[in-house]
């Protein structure tokens, strides 16, 4: 009866669903173009005697991070990777562009039949999470046909957690159909056993065995204006851009040569982080503007974070000085730069916590704190900068080797 409710008002909800999508194409013409997927439609070529696999990541940053062990799915099967966002579905395409046995996909809307149209075309030998994923009709509809669902790489906040909670008549019914859980970290396993998973494994995150093969900054257009040393504020969010930019005038005034380079998290940001720049004095540039007289570089290119990570002075990793949850802190790590962030860090707590209790890591909520650990990574390049990379390098190699272990797993459940 629940999930029937749970329907109808996905049904109702869908026409918003849909003129969503037609504001998003304004930006983004692949929303459009891909709409049937949104209704279940697939176009996939299967491979005889290769079974197929659903692996669902929803945003770029869990399409960069499950990129390695989807890869490593694809040996012995046909992937079909989907995602939710243009930004993922972007970086999906270039990540697999030359693996045969990935299709990539936007995923379906959470609705009865266009689940199992999806399904019923997919013929999946298994259905993946990745993270936070947790849709109550694909994980019902997967019961029902006798296809393992698992979650990898999981994680949820105490904010998600107690939301769940509250729906607890529903969404117990909802984790308990799930088959296989692996757990980032013991608080998030016992999340997943209170909300009623029985096969839980904790296996750390899979982020920790990102690779280190960062490609040369010479290979960029505007590799001039990374010649000076510069500050990186990366995947920043509404809210954030104004503080990055007074702690960016305070880091001019005692070191007039470095510079700034912004890396929103939704590059359709960019136009009004200029405005809003340059409404507080300031020009800035994109990267494919000939213009270098600025100190201050705006990026709207995909994929390129870990080159700007791996020459940065110092980066602040976003979401975390407004109440996003965060981002990614393990890539800027691997990469070999240190990084800093604000206070809101919920969606990575374990993995954060991990990296302050090593000294690899320090939290900022102004631009004044800003300023002062700049100064202290600027002027203390051997003492304060190279430990808070050795410390991070330490918190890193502890933690390798979910891939494999999540790997494993997914093996025996198949």
């Amino acid at each position: 009866m629940l999930i029937f409710i749970y329907n109808l008002i996905f049904l109702v909800l869908t026409p918003i669903f849909i003129i969503r999508i037609f504001f998003k194409a304004i930006g983004d013409a692949s929303y459009l173009k891909n709409l049937k997927n949104r209704f279940g439609v697939l176009s996939t070529s299967m491979e005889p005697g290769l079974e197929s696999i659903w692996f669902h990541s929803v945003s770029l940053g869990e399409v960069i991070s499950s990129s390695d062990l989807v890869r490593k799915l694809s040996k012995d099967h046909k992937v079909i990777l989907t995602t939710t966002t243009g930004t993922g579905f972007k970086k999906a395409n270039q990540l697999f562009f030359d693996n045969k046995r990935v299709d990539i996909a936007y995923a379906p809307w959470d609705f009865y039949f266009f689940t199992l149209l999806f399904l019923n075309k997919a013929k999946p030998k298994a259905a993946i999470f990745f993270e936070t994923e947790i849709w109550p009709n694909s994980i019902h509809l997967c019961k029902a046909l006798e296809i393992p669902s698992i979650v990898s790489n999981g994680r949820l906040s105490k904010k998600s957690f107690k939301k769940y909670m509250k729906l607890n008549i529903f969404f117990k019914k909802v984790f308990s159909n799930l088959d296989l859980v692996m757990a980032q970290g013991d608080e998030d396993k016992n999340y997943y056993h209170q909300l009623g998973c029985k096969n839980i494994h904790v296996t750390g995150s899979v982020k920790f065995d990102q690779g280190s093969d960062f490609s040369k900054s010479e290979s960029l257009s505007f590799k001039k204006f990374l010649e000076h040393p510069y500050f990186l504020a990366a995947s920043t969010h509404e809210g954030e851009d104004k503080i990055i930019l007074d702690s960016f005038n305070l880091i001019k005034r005692d070191f007039p040569s470095v510079k700034l380079v912004v890396v929103p998290r939704h590059p359709e940001r960019a136009n009004k982080i200029k405005a809003l720049f340059l409404n507080m004095g300031s020009k800035s540039i994109y990267e494919n503007e000939d213009e270098t007289s600025s100190d201050i570089l705006i990026v709207k290119s995909l994929g390129i974070l870990p080159t700007l990570y791996a020459d940065a002075q110092l980066a602040f990793v976003g979401g975390s000085l407004v109440n996003r949850g965060g981002h990614n802190i393990i890539e800027p790590a691997i990469a070999q730069c240190p990084f800093i962030l604000g206070e809101h860090y919920f969606n990575f707590k374990n993995i954060v916590e991990s990296f302050i209790n090593a000294d690899a890591t320090h939290i900022v909520r102004t631009p004044l704190d800003i300023f002062e650990l700049f100064c202290k990574t600027y002027k203390n390049q051997e003492d304060f900068r190279e430990g808070m990379i050795r410390n991070a390098n330490t918190v890193v190699e502890k933690n390798i080797g979910a891939t494999r272990r999540q790997l494993s797993l997914i093996r025996i459940s198949l």
